[in-house]
């Protein structure tokens, strides 16, 4: 027998929020026929003694700066704790700007005075390490190119055939292959933790990072070091590296500073899906914007973009096995709990969510002194709706959901000295999650789950391809309680329903015509 329980998400909407969404500062957009030259533009970072002074400067922001076809200006980081924001400055602009600034009596100093500078240094020193490398697969501590992830994910699997296993996902916009790189002995019924890295395309240490924390275990099983062989024993660990692998190699060869995915809109002209405003769970709230051209366009609509499809097609019938998602993002030294969305409402387990990331934070600054703050968006920065980490604890139901701001080097543009001390605190971060999951978890089965099934009946219906989470596992051998059906609408079954397996990730789901579809039993 089976027992289905229906959960419902109820939507709030925050009307301050919204109305300053439609006055925000239109994002710079990229030339997509030439490199973009940066030369001359500023970052400054402006120091905003109250919400009211940030909201002026915002709402006139636009007004300065006359569009005139080329980039002007762009929030880079909105106001943090201390309310210290990141903007940067056409070198065109830097009066006018300078102007504002005087006129709302706003401090501010320039962190980086020539941004097209520090852009050629870091492509410099990405040559030299080229030209010194005698593996190409020798990527850790580096930034590389798509491809390179590519190949060193397969030297991976051929040298660790044991505890890896690539798995692609999915193709994006541009038609290139949504890898990732899942680590973890052989077996049933583990817990699963999910990273990933390269949602915003500029973000090059996010991806950076992914790869050196799958590194450490790779390298810890190959010193046979107990503690990793431990947890690679108790825990499953799935790393994709970039989730914008279409924006991740325009940032590579054309833009350094691009944000979004490629997906073209016809309308416009322009490019991009902001893929971190994109996923359904409260898309449009707070800070994302309709217009196509803007930097965080949330997109027509929830999950247009193939790349939130394809991980959404991986891991809805899997969720429930996963006990964490993790996502790298840059920059400002954040360890960001739920909700992304709203500052009114907090999950149920929130208290045990911030604790664990408050000590996940006091783990890394151990390493190198480096502070991370641990709290929600709407605390640390700004509210905003459709992001990923969101549907991980609301849909997908996974406990532990963190997005975590990586290092703070006034830019996106982070040394390639600082890729590996970024990695060491983040492993340290790791660990300490990791311990917490198994000291909690260890002994408690993840729930048995499968990639599709069929169901039909007597009664010939249709047959449909749907996807099903186990809520809770297998009992007595060969029956599921709690069964979560999704298909493209929710379809829930009721209890004159049989599940019968076919092997680890194949089912048949038999319903007898006596129940109607919608009769639930235990629905909440």
């Amino acid at each position: 027998m089976i027992n289905v329980q229906l959960y419902g998400i109820s939507s709030v909407w925050d009307i301050f929020v919204c109305a300053v969404s439609v006055v925000a500062l239109t994002p710079v957009t990229a030339t997509a026929s030439s490199t973009y030259n940066y030369d001359r533009f500023q970052v400054f970072r402006i120091k905003f003694p109250t919400k009211e002074k940030w909201s002026e400067f915002y709402s006139q922001l636009p007004r300065s700066l006359p569009s005139d076809g080329n980039k002007t200006a762009n929030i880079w980081r909105h106001p943090d704790t201390q309310g210290q924001a990141d903007v940067l400055i056409s070198g065109n602009y830097v009066d006018e700007v300078k102007r504002l600034l005087k006129e709302l009596d706003l401090k501010h100093q320039v962190t980086i005075f020539n941004v097209g500078s520090v852009i050629g240094e870091e492509m410099a020193s990405r040559k030299r390490r080229r030209k010194r490398s005698i593996n190409d697969n020798d990527i850790i501590g580096h930034y590389a190119r798509y491809h390179e992830m590519l190949n060193w994910m397969n030297d991976v699997v051929v040298h660790y055939p044991t505890i890896t296993k690539i798995i692609t996902i999915g193709k994006t916009e541009e038609g290139r292959e949504m890898k990732m790189l899942k680590i973890g002995f052989p077996g049933s019924n583990k817990w699963k933790i999910w990273l990933d890295g390269g949602i915003h395309a500029r973000e090059w240490i996010a991806p950076a990072t992914v790869l050196y924390l799958a590194d450490m275990l790779l390298q810890g099983y190959k010193r046979k070091d107990s503690y990793t062989t431990h947890i690679l024993q108790k825990l499953d660990f799935y790393f994709l590296p970039v989730v914008n692998p279409d924006g991740y190699e325009y940032s590579q060869t054309k833009d350094r500073l691009w944000r979004k995915n490629r997906k073209f809109d016809l309308l416009t002209g322009c490019h991009g899906v902001d893929l971190n405003r994109n996923w359904r769970f409260q898309w449009g709230q707070g800070f994302s914007s309709d217009d196509p051209c803007a930097d965080d366009y949330r997109g027509l609509y929830p999950e247009d973009s193939v790349e939130v499809q394809n991980i959404i097609s991986f891991l809805s019938p899997r969720a429930q096995a996963f006990i964490a998602f993790l996502t790298y993002h840059s920059y400002g030294q954040r360890f960001i709990t739920r909700w992304d969305y709203t500052k009114d409402a907090v999950p149920k387990d929130h208290n045990q969510l911030i604790t664990l990331a408050q000590k996940a934070v006091i783990a890394m600054k151990r390493v190198h002194e480096t502070v991370y703050e641990a709290g929600r968006a709407p605390e640390l920065m700004y509210p905003y709706g459709g992001g990923s980490p969101d549907w991980a604890k609301a849909i997908g139901n996974i406990k532990y959901s963190y997005l975590i701001e990586l290092r703070n080097h006034h830019s996106f543009i982070l040394p390639t000295e600082q890729i590996r001390p970024t990695g060491e605190e983040n492993w340290a971060a790791l660990s300490v999650i990791s311990r917490d999951i198994i000291l909690y978890y260890g002994d408690i089965p993840a729930p048995h789950v499968g990639d599709s099934l069929h169901w039909s009946t007597d009664n010939a219906f249709d047959e449909y391809e749907v996807i099903v989470v186990f809520l809770v596992g297998l009992v007595d051998g060969d029956e599921i309680q709690n069964v979560f059906i999704f298909t493209s609408d929710i379809i829930m079954l009721g209890s004159n329903t049989t599940l019968n397996i076919i092997d680890e990730e194949s089912f048949h789901l038999n319903y007898h015509p006596n129940t109607y579809p919608g009769e639930l039993d235990g629905t909440d």
